[in-house]
């Protein structure tokens, strides 16, 4: 099964950002989001973008020119090219961070506690712990936790809380706590201001006897800048209107309901500032019920170039001038592609090569160039299901595995595959390739092969009867199966069976009692002839005719096209087999390419 769609296939060096405007776009069924309108930047160097100047230099003007934004609006069918998102949503509060002690002189008490015993038992015996802060709209800090007095449980405890330089906040721990020690209604809930620099801000907490007898409840340390999560990164996503990476996620402004603003930065310059979080999160209004749900965000990078060295892209959440950063995705501008050639291995007569190919420029499967010893043999389409690289790689689809054969020409081979390279110039653009060695002679299958390349039958395990018949080397192009020899035969008008290729048994010793599979390449020379007979039989000198495998007639005597045969026997009771090619009543052909799958002395 196939998915995604045939659409714009690009590689890029330089990305356009697609960037989510100010105004909350309507929501889908189903919770995803649909048409929601982003503005895309043309492509520009890095070095262009907004820097810096250097010290005692004035500051250059932006370069209108390279920032150009032009809208563009995902559509559904655009958002249906992206892997299922359901799992990636990832919202959690803020992390505090606890302090070992209250900084001094932190917190002032009241003049006048309202919670003092009425017997002075001449010890501190509050208790208790500041257990949660959690940051509200509207910069304000919620402070949770517990405080009795342990000497006089039925008394509610008085409590205090703030941040640094602002107004403190006195309360009562009379609020449901369940579990403390002293009962379940010593608990303290309530909101204090949070100072209006953003950073690093501390809350603390405590809690008074007397005003000589105070107990610190604790201090947590928090910020204040803009929080959230990039939840999904998407190498690519392809549509109808180009090939694009995705980033995505959240963020909360914690002075305001509203949504918060980012920018981002491509290898550390910035490259675009001041865009909304505004997309409906419904989840995040769960979460963060003071902040409501618009607080969503997404950025759509299009990949245009078509060379260039991977950048960073980097987005910061910079509501109120102060930036923190959320994360980062490697935008890959080359694009070249990916796979693995998993196995080759002897299947049958051929040789099995398996692996799998993915091209970042499409979800579609891409073709694949099978090279041996390096000559094309083969190209196949990596179109098969391959459920590990679609869990593996879940944004490209599930149909990038290749599975095909080649003929097993020799024993030892370079196997090479070269995937095709959408993004660059040809069909094999790039220099990506996987090898492997496929050494037909080891492992549990035992292969020899011969084509007579070498252009003498003295390098080989093949010979002739003799010179009283016509039987070569032949490296006529007319005649020649493949590369530049082929083992040549005729039957004179004389000969009535001429055996004019055999195996030597000197070299090639074929064992007792053993199933071997031959698999050898021809071309038929010469007019059509309906009584010119061609056969293959492997012969037994000490057994007999009686004990030889007749590999029988072979019925396609006429055409001039190359065609192949694989023929499967078991030798007899004896050591002293050999194979034989011939002709019977006249005719002439050409044998090459030929294997044997088996045990060979």
């Amino acid at each position: 099964m196939r998915r995604g769609t045939n659409a714009l296939r690009a590689a890029s060096v330089l990305c356009a950002l697609l960037l989510l405007p100010t105004a909350p776009p309507a929501q889908a069924a189903g919770g995803t989001l649909a048409n929601a309108p982003v503005l895309t930047v043309s492509a520009g160097n890095p070095a262009d973008t907004v820097k810096e100047p250097e010290p005692g230099t004035k500051k250059k003007e932006k370069s209108k020119e390279k920032e150009k934004f032009t809208p563009y609006t995902p559509s559904e069918l655009d958002r249906a090219q992206l892997p299922d998102l359901s799992g990636t949503r990832k919202v959690e509060p803020p992390k505090t961070r606890r302090l070992d002690r209250t900084p001094d002189g932190f917190l002032k008490l009241p003049q006048q506690p309202n919670a003092a015993p009425t017997t002075d038992p001449g010890t501190n015996t509050v208790v208790g712990k500041l257990e949660e802060a959690i940051l509200e709209a509207g910069g304000r800090v919620r402070v949770k936790g517990w405080a009795a007095n342990s000497a006089y449980p039925s008394k509610t405890v008085q409590v205090i809380g703030g941040t640094s330089g602002q107004a403190q906040v006195t309360s009562w721990a009379n609020t449901p706590r369940p579990g403390t020690p002293y009962g379940d209604a010593h608990g303290f809930n309530f909101d204090v201001q949070i100072p209006p620099t953003r950073g690093l801000h501390q809350v603390c907490v405590s809690a008074f006897y007397t005003t000589t007898k105070v107990t610190d409840l604790g201090c947590l340390e928090f910020d204040s800048r803009a929080f959230g999560a990039i939840e999904y990164r998407i190498p690519l996503a392809v549509v109808e209107s180009g090939a694009y990476s995705v980033i995505g996620g959240w963020m909360i402004d914690p002075y305001t309901a509203s949504y918060a603003t980012f920018s981002g930065f491509r290898d550390k310059k910035e490259f675009f500032r001041g865009y909304s979080a505004a997309l409906p999160r419904p989840d995040i209004a769960q979460a963060f019920p003071t902040f409501g749900p618009n607080h969503g965000w997404e950025v759509w990078i299009k990949h245009d170039g078509l060379e260039g060295t991977p950048s960073e892209l980097c987005v910061n959440a910079d509501s109120g001038g102060v930036g923190k950063q959320l994360g980062c995705m490697t935008q890959n501008s080359r694009h070249d592609p990916f796979g693995a050639l998993d196995e080759v291995r002897w299947q049958g007569e051929n040789i099995l090569v398996k692996g799998w190919a993915i091209d970042p420029d499409t979800r579609s499967p891409v073709d694949v160039s099978i090279f041996a010893d390096g000559k094309l043999v083969k190209t196949a389409s990596a179109f098969q299901l391959r459920t590990d690289i679609r869990d593996a790689h879940p944004e490209y689809g599930d149909s990038h595995g290749f599975e095909t054969t080649i003929p097993a020409a020799f024993d030892d081979q370079k196997i090479t595959v070269k995937p095709t390279n959408i993004g660059r110039a040809g069909p094999l653009g790039g220099n990506v390739e996987w090898k492997m060695n496929y050494d037909g002679s080891s492992g549990p299958c035992r292969c020899i092969g011969e084509n007579f390349e070498s252009g003498s039958y003295d390098k080989t395990a093949y010979s002739t009867w003799g010179v009283d018949h016509s039987m070569w080397i032949t490296s006529d192009k007319s005649q020649v199966v493949s590369g530049t020899y082929s083992a040549y035969g005729q039957s004179l008008p004389n000969g009535e069976w001429t055996e004019f290729l055999i195996s030597n048994r000197a070299k090639m010793k074929l064992k007792r009692s053993t199933t071997y599979t031959v698999t050898y390449r021809y071309r038929i020379l010469g007019p059509a002839n309906p009584k010119v007979e061609h056969y293959f039989l492997a012969r037994t000198t000490s057994g007999g005719y009686g004990n030889d495998w007749w590999g029988g007639i072979l019925t396609d005597s006429t055409g001039s096209g190359v065609k192949s045969r694989s023929v499967t026997f078991t030798t007899g009771a004896f050591d002293d087999y050999y194979l034989i090619w011939g002709i019977h009543n006249s005719g002439a052909m050409t044998v090459d390419n030929i294997v044997i799958n088996g045990p060979v002395g």
